[in-house]
């Protein structure tokens, strides 16, 4: 074979790998730009469902700070008008000390026919005659029974109002008091209750001990509400 046709040969066959690597390259580089294409795409579509759940959790934080800085605020204004009311159905309570020195000289004031007319005010005959019968007969024992339970259950009712408030405030507040203060308002409300009764039925030989109590629990109660109105509540938020 000559020189001639062997350059021709590797002219063809030097042609045709280059021809072939073109065509690789070609392929490739199409490859590439598809592949990448695809992976632009995708990372688009990934930060774009990453902002979503960006601003979804923005503005689900938002809204839970929202709610519970609400919730603080009518927390806080209902400790403190509970607060008010302890203190006032306190102070009336205290107001009842004395209240049969009150009643007695009260009574000393009245007149025979004030009797008459007191016992003449009750419907009820078994009583009312037994009664004219002690007040003609110049014994009025059962009269002056009644009258000063009378006077004293005028003065005892007005406490028990004060009482009544702060029971009705607690109830329908309830919702936002904590567990804590929960366990401290209900034995106060309890011996509240119990001393105006005491009061009420002049049973002298409890009240000073249950009022030493109600001092220390209304003390208690007052340091946990200050303790959770100065820190908050951040449970379960």
């Amino acid at each position: 074979m000559s020189d001639v046709g062997d350059s021709n040969i590797w002219s063809v066959v030097i042609g045709a790998l280059l021809g072939s690597g073109g065509v690789m390259l070609l392929v490739n580089t199409w490859i590439d730009r598809k592949v990448g294409n695809k992976f632009d795409i995708e990372l688009s579509n990934h930060e774009s469902e990453l902002n979503k759940i960006r601003d979804a959790s923005s503005f689900d934080y938002q809204r839970k700070i929202h709610d519970f800085s609400m919730y603080s605020t009518r927390k806080h204004e209902i400790y403190g008008s509970l607060f008010k009311k302890v203190r006032k159905a306190k102070d009336k309570i205290d107001e009842l000390d004395g209240i049969e020195d009150r009643v007695s000289k009260e009574i000393d004031q009245y007149q025979r026919q004030d009797f008459v007319d007191i016992a003449e005010s009750i419907n009820e005959d078994e009583v009312r005659y037994p009664m004219l019968d002690e007040i003609n007969n110049g014994y009025m024992t059962l009269v002056l029974q009644y009258e000063k339970e009378r006077l004293r259950g005028s003065e005892c009712f007005k406490t028990a109002e004060a009482f009544d408030e702060l029971n009705t405030y607690y109830s329908l507040n309830e919702l936002f008091v904590s567990p804590e203060v929960e366990d401290l308002i209900n034995p106060t409300l309890n011996c509240m209750e119990k001393l105006i009764n005491c009061y009420l039925k002049n049973e002298e030989e409890y009240i000073s001990s249950l009022k030493d109590e109600l001092s220390k629990r209304i003390t208690s109660l007052k340091a946990r509400l200050k303790e959770e109105i100065s820190v908050g509540d951040y449970k379960n938020t």
